[in-house]
């Protein structure tokens, strides 16, 4: 009876330390993954116009640290934020939309800022659109 109550006890510590382990095993997210590729928001533009597919192989969900200027900003009553970026052409921007699952250090900003944003890269329809975006320091 004392082995069975041993085992039992020993298997519950087991259980225990896998769920604490479990717990606080760090989790990857956009803001703690390093860019894989670091670039201007006119020149991102620029290359999914030039070359849709190119810039498809190169870009698409793909961590992306994209710079540019604030042209619009927008937050609503969800938490949801959205940024897009100018790029000095009529044929879109760059489009971010900010992970709501992440602490952000803030969560207003002004048009004409200049920026910094991490986020996957989500292609081209009429703007280049990067999704799951937190601000870079």
């Amino acid at each position: 009876m004392k082995k069975i109550l041993l085992v039992l006890l020993v298997l519950v510590a087991l259980v225990a330390i896998l769920l604490l382990i479990g717990r606080y095993k760090p989790v990857d997210t956009i803001k703690t993954r390093p860019a894989d590729v670091k670039i201007e928001a006119k020149t991102l533009l620029a290359d999914f116009l030039s070359d849709e597919a190119g810039a498809n192989e190169k870009y698409l969900n793909k961590t992306l640290a994209v710079t540019g200027t604030i042209s619009t900003f927008k937050s609503d009553d969800r938490g949801n934020l959205s940024i897009t970026l100018d790029t000095g052409s009529e044929m879109g921007g760059v489009k971010c939309k900010f992970d709501k699952m992440v602490e952000h250090r803030r969560r207003e900003f002004q048009v004409g800022e200049k920026v910094t944003l991490k986020g996957i890269c989500m292609g081209y329809i009429g703007y280049v659109e990067m999704v799951g975006c937190v601000e870079v320091d």
